[in-house]
């Protein structure tokens, strides 16, 4: 592994697994890993990924810190910058509308959106507040929303209209944006550790604060059984049933408490990914370890970001 820091694992629909790392970007294919960098690859011009997005025409976009944003689409880079109308070199994050627009989110607070060979970029004159832009999806209706650090805003075609929470002690700094389980829901973690359902300008939380050791969450899934699985840094993995609040443990396996991100891969596992134990994948009989000695570097992993849907099993210790 070329870094100890991941920021981004992706399996495209030709099963490969993508993984971002401030080092450079590498492709595993099940038995070993092939690593790109600027050096190598000219078409890649950012060093640290970010982020990791596959479009619907099967297009991997690469989000970098410094060097734009790349695709890869039939065995080649290419890379765009502000030199070619990007807002900023920072990007975090990625989405794609239903017209097959890209959306990305800048380091400088600002959206960009490219189609048609040309970007338009949308920032404080259209109600952006000047921080890095974490969190972008689109939701089932089409919709594009931006997690920023005043509210959850979506776009309207000219501008962005801001949904906030209230009440005493809240955050509306809204660090990871989801599509959510029907076509008007998104899914939203927010910087306090709450994380809630969204839906047509309510907010309902996804867990009752009171019954677990509220954490930041970095990964939300529902399972094709209904389950909801949650990751949270410093508060571990979980599964909601029926309203029951679940501790997944695994000794030996899945021990640490803080989560970085979770997903489903298109063979119907759940990936873990931690900040002290390394990836995990797991089905309903296994669980395999990826950490310093199986290819990482070391055992830290930031992030995940997997396509596809799949059940899970393991050791659950019930938490009141």
């Amino acid at each position: 592994m070329l870094s100890s820091v991941v920021n981004a694992v992706l399996q495209t629909r030709d099963g490969y697994l993508w993984v971002g790392t401030h080092a450079g970007l590498g492709r595993f294919n099940g038995t070993t890993f092939r690593w790109f960098t600027p050096e190598n690859t000219p078409g890649l011009k950012g060093t640290d990924v970010r982020c990791l997005f596959e479009a619907r025409d099967g297009t991997l976009w690469i989000g970098t810190a410094g060097g734009g944003v790349t695709a890869f689409s039939g065995g080649r880079f290419k890379s765009w910058t502000t030199a070619q109308g990007l807002a900023h070199d920072e990007i975090n994050a990625v989405a794609e509308d239903p017209e097959g627009g890209l959306w990305f989110g800048a380091g400088n607070g600002d959206v960009s959106r490219l189609a048609r060979g040309r970007f338009e970029n949308y920032g404080a004159a259209h109600g952006l507040p000047r921080a890095p832009i974490l969190g972008l999806a689109c939701d089932g209706r089409g919709r594009v929303w931006v997690g920023t650090d005043d509210g959850l805003a979506c776009w309207t075609g000219e501008g962005f209209t801001f949904f906030r929470r209230t009440g005493r002690d809240v955050s509306n700094l809204a660090l990871r944006v989801w599509p959510g389980p029907t076509p008007d829901t998104l899914w939203v973690s927010y910087a306090d550790g709450d994380s809630v359902e969204f839906c047509e300008g309510q907010f309902r939380p996804l867990a009752d604060a009171a019954s677990w050791e509220r954490g930041h969450v970095k990964g939300l899934w529902r399972a094709p059984d209904e389950d909801l699985w949650i990751g949270a840094y410093s508060a571990g993995l979980y599964r909601l049933r029926a309203g029951r609040l679940e501790r997944f443990l695994s000794p030996g396996r899945l021990e640490t408490d803080h989560i970085m991100g979770l997903s489903a891969d298109q063979a119907g596992a759940l990936w873990v990914a931690t900040s002290a134990e390394g990836l995990k994948r797991i089905t309903p009989r296994t669980i395999r370890v990826f950490n310093a000695g199986t290819g990482l570097s070391d055992d830290g992993v930031l992030a995940v970001c997997e396509d596809g849907r799949g059940a899970v099993g393991g050791h659950l210790q019930r938490r009141a």
